[in-house]
């Protein structure tokens, strides 16, 4: 039986394809983690705004308290949902560029390996 000539290329390039899966699988676990890093910030901040809103409420009923410090409040909560939600979207974007340059690569190597002739 006569041996297949691009056997060993073909076994190189199906092991590059799988170690590119494995950085395509990473990326998304890591994209997955920051998010949920950016979102549990984000919780921690609203819980914290919430604690904060009702100190000011109380101090309100005790007239100890100006609307200028609420609303002062309210604009650094909207402030920190901005960049919260800013961050995300940059991540995201950071991560599609890296998953299409990642694409890009398994796409060539598939197509390389799909070349070599069964000799």
């Amino acid at each position: 039986m006569p041996k297949d000539k691009n056997a060993e290329e073909r076994f190189r390039l199906n092991r590059e394809i799988m170690l590119q899966e494995q950085v395509e699988e990473d990326i998304r676990a890591e994209e997955r983690s920051l998010k949920q890093s950016v979102e549990h910030f984000q919780d921690q901040m609203n819980a914290l705004f919430r604690q904060e809103e009702a100190y000011f409420a109380r101090l309100q009923e005790k007239g100890a308290l100006v609307n200028s410090q609420d609303f002062a409040l309210h604009e650094i909560k909207k402030e920190i949902g901005r960049v919260t939600e800013s961050m995300k979207e940059q991540l995201t974007i950071g991560y599609r560029a890296e998953q299409v340059a990642n694409q890009d690569k398994l796409g060539k190597l598939q197509r390389e390996r799909n070349a070599l002739t069964w000799d």
